[in-house]
């Protein structure tokens, strides 16, 4: 167009699709120019009418049986009498991809009576991949792992097109013990390539009312593996943990060194492999654990009566947490450790966890229906955190916390770069004295 690619491309980028699709039909050299950005991004796929997503599914349908065609064709004749489609035209254009459920759900538009939906379905999937650009970018994939169980195009257009290119996972999976998924899922994450950047599990165990062991299933193999040198968020939705898949979980987290932002939501077990993810996480910088009990918090080494290191104490910026059990009277009084040595106060210890997160920016502490949470007041042990000089957010949102003006001014003394409180709904007190004398600290009740 100007003759210059730079300059192309910066035009390019600033027209409409249908813009573009004018300007490749001025001339050859127009179109040279503009098919690379015509069909570079197809991430707009996801928001074509009912009658487009016709379209779409019936020019793969349409290159697919052209294909077959081919393969009735004598060779000496094939490059003068097949006739080509758009798609095997112009699909090594194609860049980048929406998830792969967009795609699946225009691929299950209605089909001719007799014909199953499903296998047509990921037939013509399949066949859409292998017509994209080697280098393809996939945006997401979220499947349900029976579900890939179900079709080998399915699983073919998975292992051999998708995962490669991929930059966003989530798989979601229940398993009965004994649970030979495993190796499917483990199998599938191995696949994986270096660019996935965002990974999400949602893992459930359910009890299949046998005799277990421990051991049931087939034994799996945790083969040491290279990182996901580009995983930057770890999410962990229903996250269920057994004695029997304790070692998957590891098996997870020691391929997750690059990690910077974990989330964990609905949990069960999961105190078996708090220091698991935490130890083998060393760049986090932002997380969410969810509702964690007060001891699994704190993460005590029994044997030795002291925390357990977090390869992550330096690195965290932002932590939320909903800590329960801090605040019951049984935990208010002293308790033994397993070794009969003295025990403190278990808000003390909660307090001296937080207190090694000497770099910590933002501290979310929930509450919402949870009364046991930290007090938050000088006599449960507040002054312990003096060393968080990074500190500018702190949210106690639904917690019954007991910040007086005594901890308010505490913490302007200590936080020199507090600037935001939530979540003073019980410590009124404490509001009023903050816009009174710091008005440059944002105040919510």
């Amino acid at each position: 167009m100007l003759g210059l690619p730079e300059l192309d491309t910066i035009v390019c980028k600033q027209l409409r699709r249908q813009d573009l699709a004018q300007c490749a039909r001025v001339s050859k050299k127009w179109h040279a120019v503009v098919i690379p950005h015509l069909w570079g991004d197809l991430t707009y796929l996801r928001s074509l009418s009912h009658s487009q997503k016709h379209a779409f599914r019936n020019m793969i349908q349409e290159d697919l049986r052209l294909q077959g065609d081919d393969h009735d064709m004598e060779q000496d004749i094939l490059a003068s009498l097949s006739p080509s489609s758009a798609l095997s035209n112009y699909g090594t254009w194609i860049q980048e991809l929406p998830s792969l459920e967009d795609l699946e759900s225009i691929l299950l538009l209605p089909t001719p009576a007799g014909q199953d939906d499903l296998v047509v379905a990921d037939e013509l999937l399949l066949h859409f991949l292998k017509r994209c650009s080697p280098a393809v970018r996939i945006a997401c994939m979220s499947t349900d792992l029976n579900t890939y169980l179900t079709s080998d195009y399915f699983r073919r257009a998975i292992i051999d097109f998708t995962l490669p290119r991929l930059h966003h996972l989530h798989i979601r999976v229940t398993f009965q013990s004994p649970h030979p998924e495993l190796s499917e899922m483990m199998n599938l994450l191995d696949r994986c390539s270096v660019i996935l950047k965002r990974l999400e599990l949602s893992v459930n165990v359910e009890d299949s009312g046998g005799d277990d062991d421990g051991h049931g299933g087939e034994e799996q193999t945790m083969d040491e593996h290279n990182d996901w040198i580009s995983l930057k968020e770890l999410t962990l939705h229903s996250f269920t943990v057994s004695t029997d898949i304790r070692e998957f979980w590891s098996w997870i987290f020691r391929r997750c060194g690059q990690v910077e932002k974990l989330e964990v939501r609905r949990t069960h077990g999961a105190a078996q492999v708090l220091t698991d993810m935490l130890t083998h996480m060393p760049k986090l910088r932002e997380v969410a654990l969810g509702v964690q009990d007060a001891r699994t918090f704190i993460d005590e080494d029994p044997e030795v009566g002291s925390l357990r290191p977090w390869n992550c104490e330096e690195s965290l910026r932002s932590l939320k947490v909903a800590i329960t059990k801090a605040t019951t009277e049984k935990n208010r009084r002293s308790f033994i450790h397993w070794n009969n040595s003295p025990g403190l106060d278990i808000q003390n210890q909660v307090y001296d966890r937080l207190a090694r997160l000497t770099n910590l920016e933002t501290l979310w502490l929930e509450g919402a229906d949870r009364p046991e949470g930290l007090e938050m007041s000088l006599a449960s042990g507040l002054a312990k955190l003096s060393g968080l000089k990074s500190l500018k957010q702190l949210y106690v949102v639904g917690s019954e916390t007991r910040i007086g003006v005594k901890e308010a001014r505490w913490m302007v003394e200590n936080w020199p770069r507090l600037c935001v409180v939530r979540g003073l709904e019980s410590n009124r007190e404490a509001a009023r004295w903050l816009r009174k004398n710091h008005t440059q600290i944002s105040i919510s009740v």
